[in-house]
């Protein structure tokens, strides 16, 4: 399935001193869109710009989404304050 993206340009944001994205690095997830497409990527989740990124596998440059995202999550992938996995992130709606 094809679905829309857009590139991101990285505005540092002075008053952060540390990473971020909730993961550092590009970490396997699985994305639904409104629109009801589903895509699995490489993606990254910047809690600054509550913003939804992932890997373009051509050139390895980060997008963003322009379709509306359902809900998204990270697979095989915790967090040093977590051991739920996977990760799963939603707007209003019930992932499962």
């Amino acid at each position: 399935m094809t679905y829309r993206a857009s590139p991101t340009w990285s505005n540092p944001i002075p008053a952060v001193e540390r990473n971020p994205y909730l993961i550092a690095n590009w970490a396997t997830g699985a994305v639904k869109l409104v629109n009801r497409k589903s895509v699995t990527a490489k993606l990254k989740y910047d809690l600054i710009k509550d913003e939804l990124l992932f890997q373009n596998k051509r050139v390895s440059a980060a997008l963003r989404f322009v379709d509306p995202v359902q809900y998204f999550s990270f697979n095989d992938v915790a967090i040093a304050e977590s051991n739920l996995a996977p990760l799963v992130f939603g707007r209003g709606v019930s992932a499962c």
